[in-house]
């Protein structure tokens, strides 16, 4: 008794679907949020708008209890400083929202590789370290920072720590949150990945040329944004954030 062969399966003529479980026609849904350019506009106004009204309410509330206008004390520029990284933290958040429900990996809040991390930081510093020296001797110049003595740095060490805790801890948290979490991002979907680095960078370094060496924001036009790329996530950029504030941590140490 013979029997006939199977059937030969139908030839294919197209690939199968990325996402088989999909059905044809729907899109997936994106594993990166779809934020536009112009929303790192929007969260800049909304961050400064923030920040100018926080100020405004601090500022009257501390010459009314007897603060010089002109001179205020440290406690309410480290006021001032809480306020203004509250208010750019809340302006991403306002803005991401438009497009996705906001959740931490969107901004790169989320556990990372251990080897990549610690190479990133240990190469990072190495580069700080290294260009800076080199930098700072061939232009002449030294690596001042106004930033702790405008938060009482120089006022006792209870003065210092909270500045160093400041500058170290919640500055940092909030400016990698802003730039490399949404505004990278933002600029990322636009134009790639080594344009919204560089761009990211840029803004960063701009807007830190008055309270930071200005040597030492060089190398960040890039590197941070590329390290949150490969790291998928900020903790490496959040880390290697503070190391230009060397001068903080040279009082911390000797004080």
């Amino acid at each position: 008794m013979s029997s006939a062969p199977p059937p030969a399966p139908p030839a294919l003529t197209a690939p199968p679907p990325e996402r088989p479980e999909l059905p044809d026609g729907v899109e997936p849904t994106p594993l990166i949020p779809r934020w536009k350019p112009s929303g790192v506009l929007y969260a800049f106004a909304l961050g400064l708008a923030g920040t100018l009204i926080g100020a405004l309410i601090i500022s009257v509330i501390a010459v009314a209890l007897g603060a010089d206008a002109d001179n205020l004390p440290p406690g309410v520029n480290i006021g001032l400083t809480i306020v203004q990284d509250a208010a750019f933290i809340g302006a991403a958040l306002f803005v991401a929202r438009s497009v996705a429900r906001p959740a931490p990996w969107h901004f790169g809040l989320r556990g990372t590789r251990v080897g990549p991390f610690i190479g990133w930081i240990v190469v990072s510093f190495l580069a700080f370290s290294i260009f800076g020296a080199v930098y700072s001797e061939v232009v002449g110049i030294g690596s001042q920072e106004e930033l702790p003595d405008e938060l009482g740095a120089d006022n006792g060490t209870i003065a210092l720590i909270a500045a160093a805790f400041l500058v170290t801890v919640v500055a940092p948290v909030a400016e990698e949150f802003f730039f490399r979490g949404y505004v990278f991002g933002a600029l990322r979907n636009w134009k790639g990945m080594w344009v919204g680095a560089v761009l990211t960078g840029t803004i960063f370094g701009a807007i830190h040329l008055g309270s930071a060496p200005d040597v030492l924001y060089l190398p960040l036009l890039a590197v941070f944004g590329f390290i949150r790329k490969t790291c998928k996530s900020t903790a490496a950029p959040l880390v290697c954030s503070i190391f230009p504030t060397r001068p903080l941590r040279k009082r911390l140490l000797f004080a």
